[in-house]
């Protein structure tokens, strides 16, 4: 099952509250929000003078939520879908595939019990979406406050849209 397109400026809203719960002082007009179906083209680089909080989804499953700047491009565009780094979206699929596969939809399980090294990066390409929050530089270093409290969300929290709210939920385990 494919996530519907969200609505970004709604998703934008959203993101700022929680940055706002990190003591992170964003507002949605700051943020450009970008939203790349499955399947997808891996990015070729971070815009110029902006920094990217990113989010892979496969269906409405969470699974991962990173952020890149000027200085590690690498980790936007590429490193997750291979092994060349020493902390990547394809390693962690590839070393605990059960967890991820207790949480998926059935249609995509045969899928991920068959990869491998060799296919996991045109799989993520193939099946997982992206959700790209593009910030200012000039915001400074936003990953210690709000990342962290992205992986911290509790469903509990007040968000605006349905799609910020599952994606908190599955990334807080």
């Amino acid at each position: 099952m494919k996530l519907n397109t969200p609505d970004l400026p709604e998703l934008a809203e959203s993101f700022a509250e929680v940055a706002r719960l990190a003591r992170v002082d964003l507002k949605p007009q700051d943020l450009r929000t970008e939203w790349v179906p499955a399947p997808h083209r891996r990015p070729s680089s971070l815009p110029r003078g902006e920094q990217a909080v990113y989010v892979f989804m496969l269906g409405e499953v969470c699974l991962k939520i990173g952020k890149a700047g000027p200085k590690t491009q690498a980790r936007f565009t590429s490193q997750h879908y291979g092994q060349s780094a020493p902390s990547t979206l394809s390693k962690s699929i590839l070393s605990d595939r059960a967890r991820l596969i207790r949480s998926i939809e059935a249609s995509h399980q045969a899928g991920v019990q068959r990869l491998d090294i060799s296919s996991i990066g045109l799989w993520l390409e193939t099946n997982a979406s992206r959700v790209h929050f593009f910030i200012p530089c000039s915001a400074g270093d936003v990953r210690p406050q709000l990342v962290g409290e992205l992986s911290s969300v509790s469903p509990a929290t007040d968000l605006r849209r349905k799609e910020f709210s599952r994606l908190a939920r599955s990334i807080r385990d």
